[in-house]
């Protein structure tokens, strides 16, 4: 694993071992020297997770600070 991801023994077992935290370019070191897409490290489905939709929010009322006029407009 070391010659494929170029990452040194010792830190590949500090990770196993959770020991450290790596980063975003560590985990794609690893993804592509396991040959699989990156998310795959994370989750076990067949395929990635869809993004979550956003949160729209409502106001109760339209007299609300920025629920009216120009403010809702720049807000909304």
């Amino acid at each position: 694993m070391q010659e494929r991801t170029g990452l040194l023994r010792s830190y590949i077992s500090r990770l196993e071992n959770s020991h450290t935290v790596p980063s975003i370019d560590t985990l794609e070191k690893l993804a592509r020297a396991l040959e699989l897409p990156l998310y795959k490290l994370f989750y076990d489905g067949e395929r990635p997770l869809a993004p979550p939709t956003p949160h729209r929010w409502q106001s109760e009322s339209e007299d609300m600070w920025g629920g009216s006029g120009r403010d809702k407009k720049t807000l909304h």
